[in-house]
C-alpha cells in the first residue's frame, strides 16, 4: 500500500527530547517522577521502534521494517525529532546539493524532522499539544497538533487519532539508555546461510580479511559467528601498540533467526572508545562505522 508524504509526515509528527542531565542521574529522576504527571513521564530521549497505520483491523508500516530515529522532550518544554527508513540511498555525486530527482525523492519520502514546543493539554486524557516551529514538511510550520501519549516503563506509545486518509497512526518508542546503540541489529528476508555467504563475498570484494564463520547452538537457536578485519582501520590503531589488535580492526557479527526472520547483530565500532579512550582510537572508530554500516546495508538487501 502506497502512502502520501503528508501521511508519512503525520506518522512522524510525534517528536522528541533532548536530555540535558547526565545519563546516570536521568534514570533516577525518571523513576522518582514516574506517576507525578504525563509531562514528567515523557521527558527524556526515546528511540524509534515502529510506526504503523491502523485501519479496518489492518496495520501498514510507514517507514518499512527497522525504522531509525529518536524523539526528545526536554524538561523546559521543547521537543525535536528525526525519523527515517532503515536505509536511505547514497548520492552518486557525494554532494547533497546535487542529488538526482530519484535520490531527492527517496530521501524526502523516507525521512522526516521537526522541532518546537510541547505542553500537556489534558493529563487525565494523556493528550499532548505539539506546536510545530519548523518541519521538513513546511505545511505544518506554525500548527498545533494533539497526540495521545502513554508511558509504560521504558516504552512510549504515541497515537495520532486521525490520519488524512482515515484510520489512526501509531508510534512505539523505547527509552534511550547510555550506550543503548552499541549493538546494531538488522533484519532481512534472506536465509542465515545466504547472509553468511553475502558477508564473505562483500569482505573479499573489499579486500578485507575474512577470518571465517563458526556455528553454535545455544538453547535459543543456532547462531553463526563471523569475524572480518579491515586493514585500513588497523593502520590507525597499531601505532598505539599491538595490544589493541584484541579489539579492532575486526568486526564480530552474529547471524541468527528470531521469530522466523533472519537478524544480523554486531558491536558498533564506537565501543572501542569506551574501552580505550584516545584521539586515534576515536578516528579509527569514525572510519570503521560507515564501512560496517555499508556492509550491513548491502548484505540485507
Amino acid at each position: 500500500m502506497k502512502c502520501s508524504f503528508k501521511e508519512v509526515a503525520s506518522v512522524l509528527l510525534v517528536v522528541a527530547v533532548l536530555v540535558v542531565w547526565s545519563w546516570s542521574g536521568a534514570s533516577k529522576v525518571w523513576a522518582q517522577e514516574k506517576g507525578t504527571g504525563l509531562v514528567h513521564q515523557i521527558q527524556g530521549s526515546w528511540i524509534l521502534v515502529s510506526i504503523y497505520k491502523e485501519q479496518d483491523d489492518k496495520k501498514t508500516e510507514h517507514l518499512g521494517s527497522n525504522p531509525r530515529g529518536s524523539i526528545i522532550f526536554t524538561p523546559d518544554g521543547r521537543y525535536s525529532a528525526i525519523l527515517m527508513r532503515a536505509s536511505l540511498p547514497k548520492f552518486a555525486s557525494n554532494n547533497r546539493m546535487k542529488g538526482t530527482v530519484e535520490e531527492n525523492q527517496a530521501v524526502v519520502q523516507g525521512s522526516f524532522a521537526m522541532f518546537g514546543t510541547y505542553t500537556v493539554a489534558r493529563d487525565k486524557e494523556q493528550t499532548v499539544n505539539l506546536h510545530v516551529e519548523g518541519s521538513t514538511f513546511p505545511d505544518w510550520d506554525g500548527q498545533d497538533q494533539i497526540r495521545i501519549m502513554t508511558v509504560n516503563g521504558d516504552e512510549l506509545k504515541i497515537v495520532s487519532p486521525f490520519s488524512p486518509t482515515g484510520g489512526s497512526i501509531h508510534m512505539i518508542l523505547k527509552r534511550a539508555k547510555k550506550n543503548d546503540d552499541l549493538i546494531i541489529v538488522r533484519q532481512t528476508a534472506k536465509t542465515p546461510e545466504a547472509v553468511v555467504e553475502s558477508i564473505k563475498a562483500y569482505a573479499e570484494e573489499k579486500k578485507w580479511v575474512y577470518l571465517g564463520a563458526n556455528k553454535v547452538k545455544p538453547t535459543q537457536g543456532e547462531v553463526t559467528f563471523i569475524k572480518i578485519c579491515v586493514p585500513s582501520v588497523g593502520k590507525l590503531l597499531w601505532p598505539l601498540g599491538l595490544k589493541l589488535s584484541a579489539m579492532l580492526p575486526c568486526g564480530n557479527l552474529g547471524v541468527y533467526q528470531k521469530d522466523g526472520t533472519t537478524e544480523i547483530s554486531m558491536l558498533h565500532p564506537r565501543y572501542m572508545q569506551l574501552i580505550y579512550p584516545n584521539p586515534e582510537v576515536e578516528k579509527a572508530s569514525a572510519l570503521a562505522a560507515p564501512l560496517f554500516t555499508d556492509l550491513l546495508d548491502t548484505v540485507t538487501k
